[in-house]
């Protein structure tokens, strides 16, 4: 199946997910699914393998991800003491 389907199948669960362990607002989760969407679509990107286990991997994915942009280095606020 195209990644691209996946994602879309599945979109609503991992927005909700991604948003309650992140506190990212869901919108913006919203922004990055489209651009991935478009991307794996762009790609021909193919998901391979149980469905569950690729959309538990894939909301694991895009946690990760989210809170790197969150609290990575490029976000962190040094204060001098």
């Amino acid at each position: 199946m195209p990644a691209a389907t996946l994602i879309r199948r599945h979109r609503a669960q991992i927005r909700q997910l991604v948003a309650r362990w992140t506190g990212e607002n869901q919108l913006t989760l919203d922004a990055v699914l489209d651009d991935m969407i478009s991307r794996c679509r762009d790609l021909d990107l193919r998901a391979v393998g149980p469905e569950q286990k690729l959309v538990l991997d894939f909301i694991v994915l895009v946690t990760a991800k989210t809170m790197h942009a969150l609290f990575g280095p490029s976000r962190r606020k040094w204060i001098a003491l």
